[in-house]
């Protein structure tokens, strides 16, 4: 299935091929990437719906309001449903990566060294600089200011 419409996750792979005793490795394979969260859809399989709460979310990353159940409401889901569905198709579930994308927004503001640590948690569209603070050392494995320090442009 590989460079096929069909490359994907576990989903995508038809009843057919899963039932059938020759492939059902291959279905195998397909479920545990997916379980795995390493397997995501390629971007014509995805959703219209899905695709455009992604958008959505994307243009206000740094929105500190922003809520993952506002936006499987306007998805018109449940929020466990949005959750699964959107880990299934974009490998990550929603808070992850509204927060990957939160902290390399965050990366380039610290590289300015124009704003405090403080100043990018907010700008960022954290609601806490001391969460700001974890999850950055979490994903970067160095705290802001070190990761300004080492990266500064000027």
């Amino acid at each position: 299935f590989v460079g096929t419409e069909l490359d994907g996750c576990e989903n995508y792979v038809p009843f057919v091929f899963r039932k059938s005793a020759g492939l059902s490795y291959i279905a195998k394979g397909y479920e545990l990437l997916s379980e795995s969260g390493l397997c995501f859809a390629p971007e014509h399989l995805v959703p219209r719906g899905l695709k455009e709460c992604k958008k959505h979310l994307d243009e206000s990353v740094s929105d500190p309001s922003l809520r993952i159940s506002d936006l499987a409401q306007m998805r018109g889901v449940s929020d466990v449903y949005f959750r699964k569905e959107f880990r299934q198709n974009y490998g990550a579930s929603p808070l992850e990566y509204v927060k990957s994308r939160r902290i390399e927004n965050a990366k380039l503001l610290l590289q300015t060294g124009l704003y405090t640590v403080t100043e990018v948690a907010f700008r960022s569209g954290f609601e806490s600089s001391s969460y700001f603070s974890a999850e950055f050392r979490r994903m970067t494995g160095m705290s802001p200011r070190e990761y300004a320090n080492k990266h500064q442009l000027n």
